[in-house]
């Protein structure tokens, strides 16, 4: 991060989540709460930081440590049996903001190596992905269920700047253009 005093980034960065309601869950000073995103690391902090070459990715590589708020996970977790599907949704509609909360979330495979329906029902649809194959979970999900919230302000966002395409939060259409003007942030979509 030579590009930018890391430091001063760090407590700019902190204020600036907060007035969009990311660790909301932790009433904390800022000091306080710069510990416990460290501490989140497991005093790797720095080691994973060093890593990072820019201000989106530091971003994203902060925000990690909001649980409540961002999903970040290793994508290579789909396979019969698993049912990495039904648990992700569940973990998602924790981070959703009360925005989306699947019912019925079904994932039946049609062989060990795919493909594999997908289904859960919202605001009294159903609405059914099929995973192709592979065991990459794939984020034509993401979309189906971005469709689903057509009607609300909210949308599932996957952050495109820092690692493997598998940082994903929910915002609504003025905060991630105050994320792409602002800090620099890019999208999948």
């Amino acid at each position: 991060m030579s590009q930018f005093d890391s430091q001063l980034w760090f407590l700019d960065a902190i204020r600036y989540f907060r007035s969009f309601g990311f660790f909301e869950s932790q009433p904390l000073s800022e000091d306080e709460l710069g510990e416990a995103i460290k501490s989140h690391w497991r005093g790797d902090w720095d080691e994973y930081l060093a890593g990072v070459s820019d201000r989106p990715g530091a971003d994203q590589f902060l925000l990690v440590a909001d649980t409540q708020r961002v999903w970040w996970h290793d994508l290579e977790m789909v396979y019969r049996g698993a049912n990495s599907y039904v648990d992700v949704l569940k973990e998602w509609a924790a981070i959703s903001r009360g925005q989306f909360i699947p019912e019925q979330t079904q994932e039946t495979w049609h062989g060990d190596n795919g493909p594999a329906d997908i289904s859960f029902v919202w605001n009294g649809s159903r609405f059914t992905f099929v995973h192709r194959s592979g065991d990459f979970l794939e984020h034509g999900i993401l979309q189906l269920i971005n469709q689903a919230l057509a009607n609300t302000s909210f949308h599932y966002e996957v952050a495109a700047d820092y690692g493997d395409s598998n940082w994903i939060t929910v915002l609504n259409q003025n905060e991630k253009k105050r994320l792409q003007a602002e800090r620099g942030w890019h999208f999948l979509w």
